[in-house]
């Protein structure tokens, strides 16, 4: 990893930015003020923004943050550098923040203060790991719990939370192919699919068709399976194949049609 600095930054704040050589986080470095004083190259990767479109701007109108209730957790006020300015890190937390292609992307923050010779704190290095398939995983997981218990049907994941998911475990699907899939996975039949996203049943089921031939499986039965196995094993960064499950070769087929 490459921290790319902030041409003006103060000579005392050098040395502490230049030393920080690797991190498997996306990782970059803000003032006691909010102003991006170091931007990682992993940071660059998952948030879309270049170190010139970031360095010198305030991280709260670069990196909104909201927190799991959709409020803005972002200020020059923040938890984060309102602890860092009393002499401690804030405990890590979970936000949603938008990419600068619009993909919403949560994250766990891990900010860790920055001290200066003398000790005096100066900055504060924010490392953020990607989990937005873990949270993705906990929404799909509840839902289908209430949707056993209760026979819930609604899906509290947003569709294009869901559909980008997918969009990165099945890299050929397109745009509206992963929607299908999705819609798939919370509802029952090709006429159910065409009527939560808007389509004619004939669409919906060539959608259908083309998603089952790039997934390789012969039903929308395996194909839900797939998917959602896919969505909920995080841990893992990959699809599990169905024939490594028990019975899965035996599970009843179920008709596009």
């Amino acid at each position: 990893m490459s921290m790319k600095l902030l041409s003006e930054l103060a000579s005392n704040l050098k040395p502490l930015v230049t030393s920080i050589v690797d991190t498997g986080d996306a990782a970059f470095v803000v003032s006691l003020d909010c102003q991006f004083l170091a931007w990682g190259s992993r940071a660059q990767q998952l948030f879309g923004f270049t170190p010139t479109e970031v360095l010198g701007r305030y991280c709260y109108d670069v990196l909104p943050a909201r927190n799991a209730s959709g409020q803005c957790v972002c200020s020059v006020n923040c938890p984060m550098v309102t602890a860092a300015r009393f002499g401690y890190s804030a405990a890590p937390s979970e936000v949603r923040i938008c990419a600068k292609d619009n993909r919403p992307i949560w994250v766990r923050v891990s900010p860790i203060v920055l001290r200066a010779k003398h000790g005096a704190i100066c900055a504060i290095l924010v490392l953020t790991t990607d989990i937005s398939r873990y949270k993705l995983s906990e929404q799909l997981v509840s839902w289908l719990v209430s949707r056993l218990d209760e026979g819930d049907t609604h899906s509290a994941v947003a569709i294009s939370d869901a559909a980008a998911m997918l969009r990165s475990l099945f890299p050929s699907l397109t745009p509206r192919e992963s929607e299908v899939l999705w819609a798939a996975v919370v509802g029952d039949d090709y006429h159910h699919v065409a009527s939560s996203l808007g389509m004619q049943p004939a669409t919906a089921r060539n959608h259908l068709q083309r998603v089952l031939g790039k997934l390789g499986v012969h039903s929308q039965r395996r194909a839900v399976l797939k998917a959602a196995l896919a969505l909920v094993t995080p841990a893992t960064g990959s699809c599990p194949e169905m024939r490594t499950l028990p019975g899965a070769e035996h599970a009843t087929a179920r008709s596009t049609g």
